[in-house]
């Protein structure tokens, strides 16, 4: 995908052949998942890619979730140290 015309992206890798890019304007936000893997390194891993529309209101309810997530990680780390 093509930065949309109007758009800005701010892309970032978070594995050697994943990235996360976020579109955003004045009234949209569109987040886009990519895991690419060349067919010469693995015939039957798939590739994918995968664009979803998201609101504002949606985005800090989810922010909110990884908060929490993140934090009963990082608990449960803790106590088996």
């Amino acid at each position: 995908m093509s930065t949309p015309k109007g758009m800005k992206c701010v892309p970032q890798t978070v594995g050697t052949a994943d990235k996360v890019l976020i579109y955003s304007d004045a009234a949209h936000i569109i987040l886009q998942l990519r895991h690419q893997v060349p067919t010469e390194e693995q015939i039957l891993e798939p590739s994918f890619k995968i664009a979803v529309s998201l609101t504002p209101a949606v985005i800090w309810r989810k922010i909110a979730q990884i908060k929490l997530f993140l934090l009963s990680h990082l608990l449960m780390k803790n106590y088996m140290f």
